[in-house]
């Protein structure tokens, strides 16, 4: 009987350290709203969850971001809902480049947490400040008061420990370059998220028209496409001429371009657009 209890007893303690381990974490998706519930104790294959909600993780930034300059830029965005106190709840982040067959990558990232604090903010007015013989008044602007603002900031989250009942908004920050297309996969309260999203970088305005997807291009930039090849129309469009002076009108456009079947495959494309002349004073 003695040898039976110190047996149970050691199960008992090695099962409790595991659960610390997040082994038995899953994760609940709901595409609609993009939130990510994270449960505890759940079977290997995260059908069953007889444990409780950990969090809730909404994706606030589109699935697919789109950037049309490098630099170093926020990717991501995610409100955090928590439900019980947890540490290191965000372990690592993997990249994938898509346009290499999903070929993982390494770049440094940040996770930051948005913070609010209060500032005071001078109020400015016209303060008489000398009246003329001939009556004429000089005003000066003077401080007169001041108010508080909010104002918000981005702070490295260092390190990612939550207490029950936090909401946090957490962003994701990173280097983006020219002709990036990439996938991200973060591991957050030990659960591997894949149901989203990523980012690229491509110059001009994104809009869509009917069927077509247009990309507006009013200074040189990158076209980067990915995927199959296509067949895309392309229109050029010269500067006018500039305007008179004083009523004048300005000038029709330059000149114009269509070239319709034109193929494009993946690829990066560098896109020039000269300078437009200033106007006649």
């Amino acid at each position: 009987m003695k040898k039976l209890f110190v047996l149970m007893f050691l199960m008992i303690f090695l099962v409790g350290n595991v659960s610390a381990m997040e082994w038995d974490n899953a994760g609940r998706y709901n595409e609609e709203t993009k939130t990510m519930t994270i449960k505890n104790g759940c079977d290997p294959f995260g059908l069953v969850c007889l444990g409780s909600d950990i969090a809730d993780i909404q994706l606030l930034s589109e699935l697919q971001v789109h950037f049309r300059y490098e630099g170093y830029k926020k990717v991501a965005e995610m409100k955090v809902t928590i439900y019980e106190d947890y540490n290191n709840a965000f372990k690592e982040l993997e990249l994938f480049n898509k346009k290499d067959r999903n070929k993982k990558f390494l770049r440094d990232y940040d996770f930051k947490v948005l913070e609010t604090e209060e500032i005071s903010v001078d109020d400015y007015g016209l303060v008489l400040i000398e009246t003329l013989g001939n009556g004429t008044e000089i005003y000066e602007s003077q401080i007169i008061g001041n108010h508080i603002e909010q104002k918000e900031t981005w702070v490295k989250l260092t390190p990612a420990d939550f207490k029950k009942n936090d909401v946090v908004i957490i962003g994701i920050f990173t280097n983006v370059f020219y002709g990036d297309d990439v996938e991200w996969i973060p591991n957050l309260f030990g659960v591997r998220v894949d149901e989203w999203a990523g980012w690229s970088a491509t110059g001009g305005t994104i809009t869509t028209d009917g069927d077509y997807t247009v990309h507006t291009f009013t200074a040189s930039g990158w076209f980067n496409w990915t995927g199959e090849s296509q067949v895309a129309e392309v229109l050029v469009v010269a500067s006018g001429g500039s305007g008179g002076n004083l009523n004048a009108g300005g000038g029709g456009a330059g000149g114009y371009r269509y070239f319709s079947g034109h193929g494009i495959s993946e690829a990066n494309y560098y896109v020039t657009v000269g300078i437009v002349q200033g106007g006649v004073a």
